[in-house]
């Protein structure tokens, strides 16, 4: 006769929530990647586009001067391409890292507050005399939250100060550019 197991419900509640967090990561994941192959895509047909124009008119030039404008406008181009490409790029890994910090915190608060619970249910039961060791590992519970709360925020603010370089850094780049000459539409035609 085989004898059953019945697990309790709360038993599973934590099981459960850990696989919810699990698969969202993992779909969130998968997003960033459709992200990073729909840039990929893009951006190559983009560098095509540009390099069919440029030989376009690269074909088209009659003299030295418009042979200079062209490489100069496709050099514009290239840098300008590759700048987007680039901060696109620090975009999705900024929004990945971001939902992953929003999981992890939410799974965090959980596990604390459960750890908190079950310590209090200890409390509760504990023999005469114990009540040194709870302190002590009430206190050491308090200091890991908040070292892993310094944690956090160290890593949010240097997340927050390397998206606004990268995006200083690219802004800063593509302003220097406006020295720069554009091919025209009249040497683009065909």
């Amino acid at each position: 006769m085989e004898t059953a197991f019945n697990v309790p419900e709360s038993a599973l509640v934590p099981i459960k929530a850990q696989a919810e967090s699990i698969f969202g990561l993992a779909s969130n994941g998968l997003a960033g990647v459709e992200r990073m192959s729909a840039l990929n895509l893009n951006s190559a047909s983009s560098v095509v586009d540009a390099f069919q124009a440029h030989a376009k008119a690269w074909v088209k030039a009659t003299d030295l001067d418009g042979a200079r404008a062209v490489a100069t406008s496709a050099a514009r181009t290239a840098f300008e391409g590759t700048v987007a490409y680039w901060k696109a790029v620090f975009e999705i890994a900024f929004d990945l890292q971001s939902e992953f910090n929003r999981v992890f915190d939410a799974r965090s608060a959980e596990f604390n507050a459960g750890l908190s619970g079950s310590m209090l249910d200890f409390a509760r039961s504990a023999p005469a005399g114990s009540e040194t060791a709870l302190a002590v590992f009430k206190h050491l519970l308090d200091l890991s939250d908040a070292a892993a709360a310094n944690l956090h925020s160290a890593v949010k603010k240097v997340t927050e100060a390397a998206e606004a370089n990268v995006s200083s850094v690219a802004n800063a780049a593509l302003s220097s550019l406006s020295k720069v000459p554009r091919l025209g539409s009249a040497q683009r035609a065909a």
